[in-house]
């Protein structure tokens, strides 16, 4: 019906009606452009905010993760310093880093066992970090990340990620500390479920400088784990509150 109005007020040469149509035209399209664009937009960040809410249930698995890790690396130290401690071998109070900063280790917790053979499970028992990613592949793959209007918050969860990233890799080093003090111990004749006591380890530590060095080491690197842990929790915990707050 519009054209053929057109046609008319062309025939009829009235130009004035020819201008109204064409600005009704034109102001019709933009506005069903807009609305198409708005439609898009709601549908883009209602897929962004339920991708947010599952990035937050991974986050919050993440941290159930992260602390049962903590607890086993505090475990394990407790174990390795009681061995160290009773057999002479005591680790520094304090060590240093390149850049000169003086570092003290974490305090470690009271060695307790239920079984008076759990000592060389404990020593070797190792957690290290999986991480629940879906959420966050999903919002990589679909470029959703990098839509997100908010981009403080798409920053800090590609910074959560790549810190994971580093942990990950760090608990792999982990991983070959653990195997040095395995390997030490079954060269002792102790396997894991050796019927063996805190106290004939100790004497096997004694006499095994190698051991005792490897044991060293292991504490180091689960030191290294629980201050990973915390820090990887607490950017957890504030990413899930900026999630919540973003709603």
């Amino acid at each position: 019906m519009l054209l053929r109005r057109v046609i008319q007020h062309v025939k009829t040469q009235n130009w004035t009606a020819v201008a109204l149509d064409f600005i009704i035209v034109v102001v019709g399209v933009f506005i069903g452009i807009q609305v198409a664009n708005w439609n898009d937009a709601r549908a883009d960040n209602s897929r962004i905010e339920r991708r947010l809410e599952n990035l937050a249930d991974d986050l919050r698995a993440d941290i159930v993760e992260i602390e049962y890790i903590a607890k086993t690396a505090a475990w394990r130290s407790s174990a390795v310093v009681e061995v160290l401690g009773r057999s002479g071998h005591q680790q520094a109070q304090q060590y240093e880093t390149p850049n000169g900063t003086v570092i003290e280790p974490l305090p470690v917790p009271d060695y307790e066992a239920k079984l008076p053979t759990s000592a060389q499970n404990a020593m070797t028992w190792l957690s290290t970090l999986d991480g629940n990613r879906g959420a966050y592949e999903a919002l990589v793959s679909t470029g959703d990340l990098h839509v997100m209007e908010n981009v403080d918050l798409a920053r800090r969860i590609q910074n959560y990620y790549a810190r994971a990233d580093e942990v990950y890799d760090q608990d792999r080093a982990h991983q070959d500390g653990r195997d040095l003090v395995t390997n030490s111990l079954h060269r002792n004749g102790i396997g894991i479920l050796s019927n063996v006591t805190m106290d004939e380890i100790v004497l096997k530590v004694r006499g095994d400088l190698q051991l005792a060095a490897d044991l060293s080491t292991l504490h180091a690197l689960d030191d290294q784990q629980r201050v990973n842990m915390r820090e990887l929790s607490d950017e957890a915990n504030a990413l899930i509150s900026l999630i919540e707050g973003a709603k």
